[in-house]
């Protein structure tokens, strides 16, 4: 017996995502005398988390559910902080401020304590990504450089007369990494550096590439354009613009080892908020996100931003602003990663609305509608859709 195709799409109106509550949100509680604690990085396996208090690096742990300063640099430091941690959690790195504005790059381990990174160039040192284990570190200071155990510090080659002036990330094992010369990025491959855009018409800057080292995120702003768009490049050939609705333009800032999952920030017409892209390549308001999980997160909170993910994407930690204006940080464990796709609207459940607003852009032949995300919009978008939507969450 045939039925009428709405009949059905109705009767699906009544499906609702279901999610699984088993995620963990906490806030990372630090004695006052730290100061805030600002969220730096997370180790690969998100049970540690690296910020930086007042004057001194702090960790927590979520076994413990305690943060412990590591200590200052040395006695004559007015200030030690923390750039990044390892994937493997045995290795933080920073930087210490001393007197006559001297800045000196270090690297901790529980074993050793604060340890100077070793520097024959007597010259200024700030870290500012380290690797898997701890064993390859990029940074600035009076000159862009890389440090391994076996070559000491190198100095990185100049761009077009220009040194690099920022490094926002490297990949697991040290081979490559992000940086940016004013307004220009650049991927660092051994002595190799290459521009992120050959259009010379287009500015374009790297901030996080994934462990795995075939991912890269950005923003690039070409002539014409009033405004920054974010960008992912997958292993340096495939290049797409991600663009929401929620946001007027956001950035991402961090992402999973394999660079399917992203975290950062954006701005939306009620103000900055933040910003995750999930597998299926869709964006969302990462405080819905947590919502839709079943994550019991403060009412009325705001600026809710991740800044560090785990190598899988199930960890997350960050900060918000509550009702009352208080400053907070924040890890969660997202309990898994599985997305509900059919959740096309994010609203947390699967309904008739989902379908009219798959259908609305579809018809628009909008990029949106790219549901098995193969480039183009056509029949088999649709068609997986409505299997998606056919199948509880």
């Amino acid at each position: 017996m045939n039925q009428n195709p709405l009949v059905v799409l109705i009767t699906l109106a009544n499906v609702v995502a279901s999610v699984e509550d088993s995620g963990d949100f906490r806030f990372i509680e630090s004695p006052p005398s730290f100061g805030q604690f600002q969220v730096i990085g997370i180790s690969g396996d998100g049970t540690t988390v690296l910020g930086n208090g007042t004057t001194q690096p702090v960790v927590w742990r979520s076994a413990s559910n305690a943060a412990v300063a590591i200590g200052s640099f040395n006695s004559a430091s007015i200030r030690t902080f923390g750039s990044d941690i390892s994937g493997d959690g045995t290795t933080i790195v920073g930087w210490s401020e001393q007197p006559a504005s001297l800045y000196v790059g270090w690297r901790w381990r529980e074993s050793t304590g604060i340890r100077q990174i070793p520097n024959t160039t007597g010259m200024q040192t700030i870290p500012r990504a380290v690797n898997e284990t701890g064993s390859i570190i990029y940074g600035v200071g009076s000159f862009p450089w890389r440090w391994s155990s076996t070559e000491g510090i190198v100095s990185l080659p100049a761009v077009l007369g220009s040194p690099i002036e920022s490094i926002g990330d490297c990949d697991s094992l040290g081979l490559a990494a992000v940086g940016n010369a004013g307004q220009w990025g650049y991927l660092i491959q051994g002595s190799t550096i290459s521009a992120l855009t050959q259009n010379a018409a287009c500015r374009a800057e790297g901030f996080c590439i994934s462990a795995d080292g075939t991912s890269v995120y950005g923003t690039i702003q070409c002539s014409g354009s009033s405004r920054p768009q974010c960008f992912l490049d997958r292993a340096g050939q495939d290049r797409r613009v991600l663009t929401s609705p929620e946001f007027v333009e956001f950035v991402v800032v961090k992402c999973s080892a394999d660079g399917g999952i992203a975290i950062g920030r954006g701005l939306t017409s009620l103000g900055t908020e933040g910003v995750i892209q999930l597998p299926s390549g869709r964006i969302a308001i990462l405080k819905d996100h947590l919502r839709c999980r079943g994550l019991e997160i403060p009412s009325g909170c705001r600026q809710v931003v991740a800044n560090a993910i785990s190598n899988n994407g199930r960890f997350l930690a960050g900060s918000l602003i509550t009702a009352q204006g208080e400053y907070r940080a924040w890890w969660v464990d997202l309990g898994n990663v599985t997305e509900c796709l059919a959740d096309y609207n994010a609203d947390c459940s699967v309904d008739f609305f989902d379908y009219l607003d798959f259908v609305e852009v579809f018809a628009g032949m909008d990029l949106r509608a790219d549901f098995n995300r193969d480039g183009t919009v056509d029949l088999f978008d649709y068609l997986d859709f409505l299997i998606e939507f056919t199948r509880p969450c």
